[in-house]
C-alpha cells in the first residue's frame, strides 16, 4: 500500500499570515536505472583480455620474526655439529691374514693321575665299564648232499692281446648272466692263446665240464653266457668268458638247508662286532657331562657267544646269543682343550696367535687300554694362524687420517692385516679422531673364510 506524504508549506507573503496551506504529494515510483547508451545508442562492449601471461600483483609483508627464528635454528645446528664433532669416535675392526697350519703330538690318559700335567702331557682319567647282550638270527647257507647237481659243458674263450694262454684251477666258478646260477669247473682248464691275424685277435676256445654249485632243479638252465667272478676288477674279466651251447641237466629238487661250520663262525664274528659297537655307545652314555673318550681305545673281554643249533642241523635259520664286557677311559674335554692350547701356543711362537674356532682336532689311539687304567693317544690339530697385531700401534698410526687412506696404510705398513672395517661417529666425519681414547680397535680372530 502506497503511503501518502503530506507536505506543509507556507503561503506567499501576500496571503494572510497565520493561515497554513496544505499540499498532498503523491509518492514517486522508483524505476530501475538502465545503462546509459553510447553515443551510437548501443551498449558498451566488454574489453577483451590481452593474450599472454598476466603477472599477478603480489602483496608481501616482510616478517622479522621468521628471519630471527631461522637464524637461531641455523645457529643451534651449527653449535650442535661442532659439539658432536668434538666428541667424534671411531670403531675399527681388523681382520688378520690367516694361514692354515697343521700340528701333531701325543698325550697320555691315566686313571691314577689327579691333576692335568701340561709339561708331561698327562690328563687324569676315569675307567667306565659296561656289559652288553644281544640276540641275532642267521640264515643257513649249506645244503645236504641227497639231491643231485646239474652238469654240462661250457666253451671258454680267450681273446687276450698280446696272445697268451690262460689257466683255470679246478672248482673255478662260472656265473650265468641270465639266471645268476653258479657252476664250478670239474677239473683244471688250460685255454690256449688267441691268434693274431692281420692285426686282429681271433679268440681261442676250449670246452670244459662244469657242475652246479648246489643241488636242485633250478640249475637245469638253458644255453647261457658265463662270466668269471674271480677275474672281476682286472682286464681279464672282459677278455675271458664262457658260453654254453646246450642246457645243463641232472639237477634234482631234493635240497635241504643245513648249518655249516662257516655259518657258525660268521655268526659269532657278526655278533661280536655288533656287541663291540653297542658297548662303545654304552660307555658314551655312561660318561658325565663334559667328558669324552676314544672309541678305538676301548678294551673288550669276556665275550661269550652261544648258538642254539649246531653244525649239520637241517634248518633254514638259527639263533645265536652273545654277551660282552667292555672298558673305556674317559677324561674331561676341557682339560684336553687346555693341553692342546698349551701345545699350540708353544708351537706357533710368541709373536703369533690362532683362531679358536678354526681348530679342527682329531684324536687317534696309539695303544689299547691297559689293565692299570692308562692309554696313549695322539692328535692332529689344523688351525688358522696369524701374526700378532699391536692395536695401540695401529691406532697411533691412523689417528687423524682420512678414512679412505686406511686401506693404503694397511697395505704398506700392516701386511698382517687382510682388511679393516671402519665406522666413525657422527656419520659426517671423514677423519679418524686424533684422541686415542676415542679410537676403539677390535681384532676379529674368528672368521668364516
Amino acid at each position: 500500500m502506497v503511503k501518502k506524504v503530506i507536505d506543509v508549506v507556507s503561503r506567499a507573503s501576500n496571503q494572510t499570515s497565520g493561515n497554513v496551506a496544505v499540499r498532498i504529494v503523491k509518492p514517486m515510483k522508483l524505476q530501475p536505472v538502465k545503462p546509459q547508451a553510447s553515443k551510437q545508442g548501443k551498449e558498451p562492449k566488454k574489453k577483451r583480455a590481452k593474450k599472454g601471461w598476466k603477472i599477478p600483483k603480489l602483496s608481501f609483508r616482510f616478517n622479522l620474526n621468521w628471519l630471527f627464528g631461522g637464524l637461531a635454528a641455523l645457529l643451534i645446528l651449527l653449535i650442535t655439529g661442532i659439539v658432536l664433532s668434538m666428541k667424534a669416535k671411531a670403531s675399527i675392526t681388523l681382520y688378520p691374514a690367516l694361514e692354515d697350519v697343521s700340528f701333531q703330538d701325543e698325550f697320555e690318559v691315566l686313571s691314577s693321575q689327579e691333576q692335568l700335567d701340561l709339561e708331561k702331557k698327562i690328563i687324569p682319567g676315569k675307567v667306565f665299564e659296561t656289559t652288553e647282550e644281544k640276540w641275532l638270527n642267521f640264515q643257513s647257507t649249506g645244503s645236504d648232499q641227497s639231491g643231485s647237481k646239474a652238469e654240462g659243458v661250457i666253451t671258454i674263450y680267450n681273446s687276450q692281446n698280446p696272445p697268451r694262454p690262460f689257466n683255470f684251477v679246478s672248482q673255478t666258478r662260472f656265473v650265468s648272466s641270465e639266471s645268476g646260477k653258479t657252476f664250478k669247473a670239474i677239473e683244471k682248464i688250460i685255454v690256449p692263446a688267441a691268434v693274431l691275424s692281420g692285426g686282429k685277435i681271433i679268440p681261442s676256445s676250449i670246452d670244459a665240464k662244469v657242475r652246479a654249485q648246489d643241488p636242485g632243479e633250478a640249475y637245469n638252465i638253458g644255453p647261457s653266457k658265463f662270466s668269471v667272478p674271480g677275474l672281476s676288477g682286472s682286464a681279464f674279466y672282459y677278455n675271458v668268458w664262457g658260453e654254453s651251447k646246450t642246457e645243463m641237466k641232472g639237477g634234482s629238487s631234493s635240497v635241504v638247508k643245513i648249518i655249516t661250520a662257516d655259518d657258525i663262525e660268521l655268526a659269532q664274528e657278526k655278533l661280536q662286532k655288533d656287541l663291540e659297537s653297542q658297548a662303545k655307545e654304552g660307555i658314551a652314555r655312561a660318561l658325565p657331562e663334559g667328558f669324552t673318550f676314544d672309541k678305538d681305545a676301548v678294551s673288550f673281554d669276556s665275550f661269550e657267544p652261544s648258538c642254539f643249533q649246531k653244525q649239520g642241523d637241517q634248518v633254514a635259520e638259527f639263533n645265536c646269543y652273545g654277551k660282552l664286557k667292555a672298558s673305556g677311559l674317559g677324561f674331561k674335554r676341557e682339560e684336553l682343550d687346555n693341553l692342546v692350547d698349551n701345545f699350540l701356543r708353544k708351537s706357533i711362537g710368541d709373536n703369533k696367535d690362532y683362531s679358536d674356532e678354526s681348530v679342527v682336532l682329531k684324536i687317534f689311539s696309539k695303544s689299547a687300554l691297559s689293565k692299570g687304567g692308562s692309554v696313549s693317544l695322539g692328535f692332529t690339530a689344523q688351525v688358522k694362524v696369524f701374526e700378532g697385531i699391536s692395536e695401540q700401534a695401529f691406532a697411533s698410526r691412523i689417528k687423524g687420517e682420512n678414512k679412505s687412506a686406511i686401506s693404503d696404510i694397511i697395505k704398506q705398513e700392516f701386511p698382517q692385516v687382510s682388511k679393516a672395517q671402519v665406522k666413525v661417529w657422527p656419520f659426517w666425519m671423514r677423519k679418524i679422531p686424533k684422541d686415542l681414547s676415542r679410537i676403539q680397535i677390535q681384532l676379529q680372530k674368528n672368521q668364516n673364510n
